[in-house]
C-alpha cells in the first residue's frame, strides 16, 4: 500500500514535471523537480525496507530470495553491508 502511494506520487510529479517543461513555466517546472527527486530518492529503499523486515512475502524463502536480488542493485557500500545473509529480522 505505501510502495503504490509512493509510486504514485513519482508518476504525479514527473506528469507535473513534464507539463512545466512544456509550457516553459520555469519556476513551476523548478518546483516540480525538486518534489519529483525528493520523491525518486525514495524509491529504491522501498522494497528492501519491507524484504530486511520478512513481512513482504508470507514465506520468509520468498523475502531472502528477493532481498538477494535487490541487494544486487546498485548502491552505497553501508546499504550492502546491512543487507548481509542473516540481516534478516522478522517483525509480527
Amino acid at each position: 500500500m505505501q510502495a503504490g502511494g509512493h509510486l504514485l506520487l513519482f508518476l504525479a510529479t514527473g506528469l507535473l514535471v513534464y507539463l512545466f517543461w512544456s509550457t516553459q513555466l520555469w519556476l513551476g517546472f523548478a518546483v516540480a523537480l525538486f518534489l519529483h527527486g525528493t520523491f525518486a530518492s525514495f524509491i529504491p529503499g522501498l522494497a528492501t525496507h519491507e524484504l530486511n523486515h520478512g513481512t513482504v512475502f508470507r514465506t520468509r524463502w520468498l523475502n531472502k530470495a528477493f532481498l538477494y536480488r535487490s541487494a544486487s542493485w546498485p548502491r552505497s557500500a553501508c546499504e550492502r553491508r546491512r543487507l548481509q545473509p542473516g540481516a534478516i529480522t522478522r517483525r509480527r
